[in-house]
């Protein structure tokens, strides 16, 4: 993941970053959602899990964190994936961002 996204520049944007060396246990485990949020000193209210696919929504729900799902892309979803919002771009992404409380 860290070489990703050196190449396309973006690792300066993450002050953390986990991956699945880094976790006993994958998705849809919490293990590497609720590492972060400790390393961050939040709480699981303050936080928001932005995923792309079942085991995403599956990894926030069992960290007990809000889920949005992306939904572009050929993905299909699982009828018992109800996420707080699923955004169809970028834009819905920020507007459900900056609006939520």
């Amino acid at each position: 993941t860290k070489k990703i996204l050196d190449v396309l520049g973006y690792s300066d944007l993450f002050s953390i970053m986990m991956c699945p060396d880094d976790v006993k246990v994958g998705k849809p485990n919490p293990e590497g959602a609720l590492k972060i949020i400790d390393k961050l000193g939040m709480k699981k209210e303050e936080c928001l899990y932005i995923g792309d696919n079942n085991a995403d929504f599956y990894t926030g729900n069992n960290a007990g964190i809000d889920v949005v799902i992306v939904s572009w892309g050929p993905r299909k979803f699982k009828d018992d994936v109800k996420p707080k919002a699923f955004v169809k771009s970028y834009k819905e992404l920020e507007d459900f961002i900056l609006n939520a409380k």
